[in-house]
């Protein structure tokens, strides 16, 4: 069964200073007609013990996709486990990477509405990375391992660009060389540059940038210099939050390891971002948008006051069951 629903009621305001000129902000809006939203998801690692992993990664392309009707599926990376024995993840396996693809390629999922990126678990021992560049579904398409996609609507233009932190050496678990080279960052700069009329720029990688272990002070650098709303990622296994520079960095569960917070709906709804963690198949799914939320993830420097002249408020949520 398929229902999702835009839910907007209006609430009465106590005027606390009735005599306040304060202006009413553009992203604070009785309408609902500026709105999409996305889906995130992680650590699908396929090829990891157990049935998880490929029946989690299957529901996320087939009926959640159906459910939800994101403008697309944004999967951060660890696609597959790279086990090679005894549940330890050493080099890349082909069975892995093959079951993967054709998860993908059975949901008819298209390029628009799935974009991957790859995690450390994708580069053991391929420091090419050739294995994704193969058989993941936009590495498979463009042959690079970052990807910078702008969506133009009529209400305005949003930016997404997927960022290529796994190290390049192809070293092999427990190392974990991660970074951005010059090559990486230098398209980084350009996306933005190509993007500066953007409304918001939506960034996601695999890994905390506390993890970086070079190219870390130029990407936090240009996330704060073109002023990027959010960067999203996974790898640490576990579900967080906070705002650094005005940025906030999200951090998702794993899908394919997990069992909470490991599925994410963003909703941008009048240029306000608001962002929810699930667990996969637990319905429903409910993000309010409206108004924004102050406190979120530790307090929000991006969030909208309600305009105190205001009698009547919009609190909105979209709602995915």
């Amino acid at each position: 069964m398929r229902l999702f629903s835009i839910v907007s009621l209006m609430l009465a305001i106590l005027l606390i200073a009735p005599d306040s000129q304060a202006r009413a902000m553009p992203e604070y809006s009785p309408s609902h007609g500026k709105m999409l939203w996305f889906m995130v998801i992680s650590d699908t690692h396929i090829g990891a013990m157990g049935s998880r992993p490929v029946e989690n990664l299957t529901w996320a392309v087939n009926d959640a996709f159906h459910i939800v009707q994101p403008q697309f599926i944004l999967n951060c990376g660890d696609l597959v486990d790279a086990n090679a024995a005894l549940g330890i993840p050493w080099a890349q396996q082909e069975d892995e990477w093959r079951t993967y693809n054709s998860i993908i390629s059975d949901s008819d999922r298209a390029l628009s509405e799935y974009i991957d990126i790859p995690g450390n678990h994708d580069q053991y021992g391929d420091g090419s990375l050739s294995y994704y560049r193969q058989w993941s579904h936009w590495g498979s398409h463009y042959d690079r391992t970052q990807h910078s996609v702008r969506l133009e609507t009529d209400f305005g233009i949003y930016h997404f660009l997927g960022v290529a932190t796994p190290g390049n050496d192809g070293a092999k678990w427990p190392a974990d060389n991660t970074g951005l080279d010059q090559g990486e960052l230098a398209y980084i700069q350009q996306a933005f540059d190509e993007n500066t009329d953007a409304s918001l720029h939506v960034v996601f990688g695999h890994h905390p940038t506390s993890r970086l272990k070079y190219g870390k002070d130029e990407f936090l650098n240009a996330l704060k210099h073109y002023e990027a709303d959010m960067y999203i990622y996974g790898h640490t296994h576990k579900y967080e939050a906070s705002f650094q520079d005005s940025v906030l960095h999200f951090n998702i569960d794993t899908l394919g390891k997990g069992d909470r917070d490991n599925v994410t709906i963003g909703v941008i709804d009048q240029d306000y971002l608001a962002m929810r963690a699930f667990s996969a198949g637990i319905w429903p799914y409910v993000v309010v948008t409206a108004p924004a939320d102050a406190g979120f993830a530790g307090g929000n420097p991006r969030a909208y006051s309600v305009p105190p002249d205001w009698t009547e408020a919009p609190v909105r949520a979209v709602v995915f069951a």
